[in-house]
């Protein structure tokens, strides 16, 4: 008896991945770590952009452990962010509801571009997302503009897998089709 049903061409690594991004899709937004449901978090935009201020913000929800130590790391190279800032609040009780970290920057230097990071502590260990970036104005009367690096989500690797499999399929079946002709 087959454990998944699958066309015979594409062979048991393809009916593992449908199972895994079923698995992943079916979870919703549930990230596991170390069998350890991460707190669903999203990074905003940053809002409020001056030649040198902008306000950094994140919505987390799903927080099965106390959260500690939550920050923006942040600096001009996204391969070194130095400096960093405590959010209100800086930390989450386990089963807190949806909340806002906030955090408001100063003394920014003007027309430059920041890149920043969330990061806080969960069940003993330190977790970062992924990062953005937003550029501060030239002028004290302008404004900045903000852009995401990256995106998270299940919808996007759900995207990212259903893709590679195609991929994978199509050059499956030229091989197999050109060993016969």
């Amino acid at each position: 008896m087959r454990s998944c049903i699958r066309p015979a061409s594409y062979g048991r690594s393809v009916c593992a991945l449908f199972v895994v991004a079923f698995f992943l899709f079916s979870m919703g937004n549930v990230v596991f770590a170390g069998g350890v449901a991460l707190p669903v978090i999203t990074v905003n935009s940053a809002q409020y952009l001056s030649s040198s201020s902008a306000t950094l913000s994140a919505n987390i929800t799903g927080s099965d452990y106390d959260m500690l130590d939550i920050k923006f790391k942040y600096g001009t190279d996204p391969s070194n962010l130095s400096l960093s800032g405590t959010t209100t609040p800086n930390s989450l009780s386990a089963g807190a509801k949806e909340t806002i970290a906030v955090l408001d920057l100063r003394s920014l230097t003007a027309a430059t571009t920041y890149y920043y990071v969330l990061s806080y502590d969960y069940n003993g260990s330190t977790y970062t997302t992924e990062s953005s970036s937003f550029r501060t104005a030239s002028d004290p009367g302008g404004s900045g503009s903000s852009v995401p690096l990256g995106t998270t989500g299940h919808l996007g690797l759900m995207l990212v897998l259903l893709a590679g499999l195609g991929l994978w399929a199509g050059r499956t079946r030229r091989g197999r089709s050109s060993l016969r002709g």
